[in-house]
């Protein structure tokens, strides 16, 4: 059994491929998977890319799961776009801009944001979020 392509943008993932990557992550404990080599069918291995080889263990970490949708990202995003990967509402994301929390530009009358600027916003809000929960455990603790 294989998993079964049906355009260059979807698949169908079947139960063996499932345990496969089942297995493989439980070889792999709580390691993070940094690289991989890809076997050509003469025999040649490439080397993977480190961010590339990331992404691979997401994906099989996501076969395990059941559905799994991954997308890329152009690199200038929409208020919409920008504020569905934070995870908030347009009018709350205009309110962190106005405020100077995050940087933006006009296109005409229409905020755009840089892919990068977003997932900086994203990492400082999640490393934020743990640094208060930090807090509350010590408080809870003390």
């Amino acid at each position: 059994m294989s998993t079964q392509v049906l355009s260059p943008t979807s698949a169908i993932i079947e139960d063996q491929v499932r345990d496969d990557a089942q297995e493989l992550l439980s070889q792999a404990h709580d390691r993070r998977i940094v690289g991989a080599k890809l076997v050509l069918d003469d025999g040649t291995e490439i080397t993977v890319p480190q961010q590339l080889s990331e992404l691979l263990g997401f994906v099989v970490a996501g076969v395990t799961q059941g559905s799994l949708s991954i997308r890329s990202m152009p690199d200038e995003l929409t208020s919409n776009t920008a504020a569905q990967l934070i995870g908030i509402s347009r009018p709350t994301l205009m309110k962190i801009v106005g405020n100077g929390g995050l940087a933006s530009h006009k296109v005409g009358s229409h905020h755009r944001f840089t892919l990068a600027d977003v997932q900086s916003f994203i990492a400082r809000r999640r490393a934020d979020q743990h640094d208060a929960f930090e807090a509350l455990r010590e408080i809870d603790a003390g």
